[in-house]
C-alpha cells in the first residue's frame, strides 16, 4: 500500500509540476502578448503625437506667413498714410521723383523740395512691388547713394530738385 501511496503522491507531484510549468508558460505568453499590445499602442500613440506636432508646426508656419503678410500690408498702409497728399505738379519749390524698382517698374510722385528724404523712403515702402526692406536709393548721375542715415536731409539739400530718378538697390547689392 505504501507503494500505491508513493505512486499517487509522485503522480500528484508530477501533475502539480506539469501544471505549474504550464501555468508559467501561459503567464509568459500572456506577458509577451501584453508587451506586444503595449508596444503597438505606444507606436500608435507616438505616430499620433508626431502627426499632431507636424500639424501644429505647419499651422504655426502658416500663421507666421499670414502674420508677416498682414504686418507688411499694415506697414505699407502706414507709410502711405505718413506721406500725406502730394503737392500739385508744377507748383513752385517742388520736385518730381521717379523710382525704379528691381522688377523694372517705375513709379513717380511729386514732393515739396523741403520734404525730408524720409518722405521718399515712405513712398518707396508704400509700393506693393517692393520686395526688400533693406535697401538704398541710388541716383545715376552724379552717382549718389542715399540711405536711411541721410533720411532727415531735405530733398533740395541732396540736389534732387527739380526732378530726380532713383533706383532701389537691395542691401545685398543687386539693383
Amino acid at each position: 500500500m505504501i507503494r500505491r501511496e508513493d505512486t499517487n503522491r509522485r503522480l500528484r507531484e508530477e501533475q502539480d509540476a506539469a501544471f505549474q510549468q504550464s501555468l508559467r508558460e501561459d503567464q509568459e505568453r500572456e506577458r509577451k502578448r501584453e508587451e506586444k499590445r503595449k508596444a503597438e499602442q505606444d507606436a500608435k500613440q507616438a505616430a499620433a503625437d508626431a502627426e499632431r506636432r507636424a500639424k501644429e508646426e505647419e499651422d504655426a508656419r502658416q500663421r507666421a506667413v499670414v502674420d508677416a503678410a498682414e504686418a507688411l500690408q499694415r506697414r505699407k498702409l502706414e507709410k502711405a498714410a505718413a506721406l500725406g497728399p502730394a503737392p500739385p505738379r508744377g507748383s513752385p519749390d517742388t520736385t518730381a521723383v521717379r523710382i525704379r524698382l528691381k522688377d523694372g517698374s517705375s513709379h513717380q510722385r511729386v514732393f515739396s523740395a523741403q520734404d525730408p528724404l524720409q518722405a521718399v523712403f515712405d513712398f518707396v515702402e508704400s509700393l506693393d512691388q517692393l520686395d526688400s526692406w533693406q535697401y538704398s536709393l541710388v541716383s545715376t548721375y552724379p552717382r549718389l547713394t542715399l540711405s536711411q542715415t541721410s533720411a532727415q536731409q531735405a530733398l533740395s539739400q541732396l540736389q534732387l530738385v527739380p526732378q530726380a530718378t532713383l533706383f532701389v538697390q537691395s542691401e545685398d547689392g543687386s539693383s
